[in-house]
């Protein structure tokens, strides 16, 4: 089967019915598709591609992610449907009585032909070969298993050369040189305290405030939860930054950052994992969770306080054998009786004739009690027993789960974080259920909720769900699975990308190679920045210090020496020259504060080099119109044009003319103007040369 014969009756004879869809929607694109836009429309065809993936995602939106991230670097070629048609062709080698070339098919043969050229611009960065190389052996694999399809087989010797060149590494192999930035070992226990991306430094800045948010939120009165979102793409590093923050949240607050009338907030806290991925399977998640809160606290307390260990044990036994609050204290009650008509039937000779009666009724009803107590409790934790007791209830079952998860949380009496990792994992509807279960049943027991997962894969899952509310909901350059997320979260930490300077760091630590011959030691850079209590003061410290690792030592001191209460007061103070632009709600101001005093730690941490005005009105910019916010960082070399409207772009023309969106790239205040350009951010993005490095 030749390609020009094949390919003139294309529609019909080689490809299957959504591969036919996939290139009749890419014919809309006038200059071509490119093979980020091909990924994409697949995924809206195919949402099931690699969702069998092995750890840590699913590997074809991790893909995804990858290319929109470096769309700005890259030159990716663009063809048109016909072309693309003939590219893949030209890789398979399927005989005349082979099935249709399907969209997996067709997926693999595309990367296949693409890979040289991309890698080629992208041969410093090994995460590219990495998700190609997972992403392939994916796809094989579930091709295999429903297709039955053994894809290497059919391809022709130019696409087995360049199947080979993507799976030239071994497996694990790739993923140890991938994760290596990211999960990487502390070299010591020096007062600093570091690793190779300064997630440490990061962790212990995040546990102070949110020992700070505790104390003013939830231990003084308001009783409501406080839900926190680490989001990242897949290999980002939130699992180790979550490791990390429990280490700071379990060890005692220091001393210098205490609030004197709450002590318990700087105290050791009792941190519970829930991985989301892992119980997926099992429905009931409000159960497992609450399952999980258990049994975590339980081994904790075990260590702290054997009272406050025992006492927990006891509230719970008691709650799953009588969580109805009805036959438990009848079965007590018959019981009762039963003893008292026994012991006097057999002392009172006069009441034998009426004794015994009692006894056997009483008897009887102490059985029967005591087989519907045990028939309603939930101390067999099945996902059964949790249904049941729904459906058992039918007067408002959620309330009692309320309640009894705030007598749960109060009989743990130490601050309680409840980390919820790999939820962008999970299926939808299993993801949805969770995040729900949080804000209905669970948001009103005062804890913290550190939920790590990409936030766009979460506001799809939302848009999914709720599809028919969209033109309700949705909002000028927000689309509405963000509005979801924006009324669930009250702080969003969004990891940076891997700069220089962490790269630089991290493979000097690798080959054990020494700082400059003059950079200075680890505890004079540190005694200085103690001994300089003025942030400005520091970063001039910071400038005059020589050596790459004596320059982060000095910028993870600096976070490190942040109060939060001195922060959010100037901060504060800050805001008020921005206050035309602030949506006007004590929500809305708590939730800037807590975004942009985290931003600004993390800007220090990593050398942005960007001003503290720039960074608010950023900051803004993303909290009300987010869409807007990620083209422009997606592609700030069009900002410019965009906002001259020289580049038609229907989506934001007309948002873009009013003036109140306008001011978030250009703001005059006190005689100076604040610009959001593309220098901005290029620096947030570490695509400019780092200072010193």
């Amino acid at each position: 089967m030749s390609e020009s014969e094949s390919y003139q009756d294309w529609n019909e004879d080689i490809f299957s019915s959504s591969t036919n869809r996939l290139l009749t929607e890419m014919q809309r694109f006038t200059e071509g598709a490119d093979l980020l836009q091909l990924l994409e429309i697949l995924f809206k065809i195919h949402k099931e591609y690699g969702t069998h993936s092995i750890p840590p995602g699913n590997p074809y939106l991790a893909l995804i992610q990858f290319l929109r991230q470096q769309k700005t670097f890259l030159k990716l070629s663009k063809y048109e449907s016909r072309e693309w048609a003939e590219k893949v062709l030209a890789i398979t080698s399927v005989p005349q009585n082979f099935p249709d070339i399907n969209g997996r098919m067709f997926l693999l043969a595309a990367l296949f032909s693409e890979f040289d050229e991309i890698n080629q611009q992208l041969s410093q960065d090994p995460e590219w070969g990495i998700l190609c190389g997972t992403l392939t052996t994916q796809l094989e694999a579930e091709l295999l298993k429903e297709k039955e399809i053994d894809f290497p087989v059919l391809l022709s010797d130019q696409g087995l050369v360049l199947r080979n060149a993507i799976l030239s590494l071994p497996e694990e192999k790739k993923w140890e040189d991938h994760d290596s930035l990211v999960h990487t070992k502390n070299l010591s226990d020096g007062p600093t305290k570091d690793d190779a991306l300064s997630r440490r430094t990061l962790a212990q800045y995040l546990a102070k405030r949110l020992r700070h948010i505790y104390h003013r939120d939830i231990a003084t009165g308001q009783q409501k939860a406080f839900f926190m979102h680490i989001d990242g793409a897949w290999g980002s590093g939130k699992s180790t930054l979550l490791g990390f923050l429990q280490d700071a949240l379990e060890d005692k607050a220091p001393q210098d950052d205490k609030i004197e009338d709450n002590q318990k907030s700087q105290g050791e806290w009792v941190v519970v994992n829930f991985n989301a991925w892992e119980y997926q399977r099992l429905d009931q998640p409000w159960w497992f969770l609450m399952k999980t809160v258990y049994k975590e606290a339980l081994l904790t307390l075990r260590k702290r306080s054997f009272h406050r260990c025992a006492s927990l044990w006891l509230t719970e036994m008691f709650w799953r054998l009588n969580p109805k609050g009805r036959y438990f204290p009848i079965a007590i009650i018959a019981l009762i009786i039963f003893v008292f008509a026994v012991y006097h039937g057999a002392s009172s000779a006069s009441t034998l004739g009426e004794i015994p009666l009692v006894g056997t009724l009483s008897f009887l009803f102490f059985i029967w009690s005591s087989a519907k107590t045990i028939g309603s409790s939930l101390l067999s934790g099945s996902a059964k027993a949790a249904q049941d007791f729904v459906e058992q209830n039918s007067s408002n079952p959620m309330q009692k789960l309320t309640e009894h998860f705030r007598n749960l949380i109060k009989e743990i009496e130490y601050p309680t974080a409840i980390f919820i990792d790999d939820l962008d994992r999970c299926n939808e509807d299993y993801g949805i259920k969770l995040l729900e279960g949080l804000q209905t049943i669970y948001k009103n027991v005062p804890v913290v909720y550190v939920v790590a997962a990409d936030r766009k894969w979460l506001s799809k899952m939302y848009e999914d769900e709720y599809s028919l509310f969209a033109p309700v909901i949705t909002k000028p350059a927000k689309p509405f699975g963000l509005v979801f997320l924006d009324k669930t979260f009250q702080l969003i930490v969004e990891l940076p990308e891997i700069s220089a300077t962490q790269k630089a760091l991290y493979w000097s630590k690798l080959l054990n190679v020494s700082d400059e011959a003059h950079a200075e030691e680890e505890s004079d850079v540190i005694s200085k920045v103690e001994k300089e209590t003025n942030l400005q003061g520091q970063l001039a410290i910071l400038d005059s210090t020589i050596g790459i690792r004596a320059q982060q030592i000095v910028r993870e001191q600096i976070v490190n020496s942040i109060s939060i209460q001195e922060e959010e007061k100037v901060l504060e103070h800050r805001l008020q020259k921005f206050i035309d632009l602030i949506a006007p709600n004590p929500r809305a101001m708590k939730r800037l504060i807590n975004d942009i005093s985290t931003a600004k730690a993390m800007t220090i941490l990593y050398n942005q080099r960007v001003e503290e005005d720039q960074l608010i009105l950023w900051t803004i910019l993303k909290l009300q119109y987010p869409a807007l916010a990620q083209m422009v960082w997606e592609e700030p070399e069009k900002l410019a044009l965009l906002l001259s409207d020289a580049m038609d772009n229907k989506e934001y023309f007309d948002l873009l003319k009013k003036t109140e969106v306008r001011q978030l790239f250009e703001y005059s205040v006190n005689g100076k103007t604040i610009r959001i350009d593309e220098d901005f951010v290029r620096k947030m993005r570490f695509q400019e040369v780092e200072k010193n490095l």
